[in-house]
């Protein structure tokens, strides 16, 4: 199994960092991402992930207990995000979410979607033209930094 990613002395570039490291591990053995969560972490490796994740946020002002929940909510999105792109497989392609696009274009009724039909008019759910075919997968990295600026409010906070 690969190792989580380097420590860093900025808290969230340390975090983006192990989610990085983390989304590649979950990418390369999607098979994880099914099976069946019994318990906290207790494998070497998991300790090894959670103590690399709790040591980014090293030096914080959280206390101990924040860290441990800060850590528990990242690992569970990009887990949710990973399971997400595994069960999507070919269904999150170019080709896929253009077709996709154009069934909702078609299905969503502007009196009866207004927001929904503002959405696909602006073309929320196609992906960049300039994004490459290869690259056209879902990103977590929205998701993780509205949980980072997150953790940046409550490091204020406290």
């Amino acid at each position: 199994m690969a190792e989580p990613a380097e420590s860093c002395d900025d808290w969230r570039l340390g975090l983006e960092r192990w989610c990085r490291a983390q989304w590649v591990m979950l990418r390369a053995h999607a098979w994880i991402v099914h099976l069946p969560i019994t318990g906290p972490p207790i494998t070497p490796n998991q300790l090894a992930w959670t103590d690399r994740a709790l040591g980014a946020l090293r030096g914080t002002g959280l206390t101990e207990s924040d860290k441990v929940g800060v850590v528990l909510l990242v690992a569970n999105y990009m887990h949710t995000a990973a399971r997400l792109t595994a069960d999507l497989g070919e269904a999150a392609s170019g080709e896929s979410i253009a077709a996709y696009s154009s069934l909702l274009g078609a299905l969503a009724d502007e009196r009866r979607f207004p927001a929904l039909r503002t959405a696909i008019d602006a073309g929320a759910f196609d992906y960049p033209a300039s994004t490459p075919e290869e690259e056209r997968q879902f990103d977590y990295s929205f998701g993780l930094a509205r949980i980072l600026d997150g953790v940046a409010a409550l490091m204020t906070q406290r």
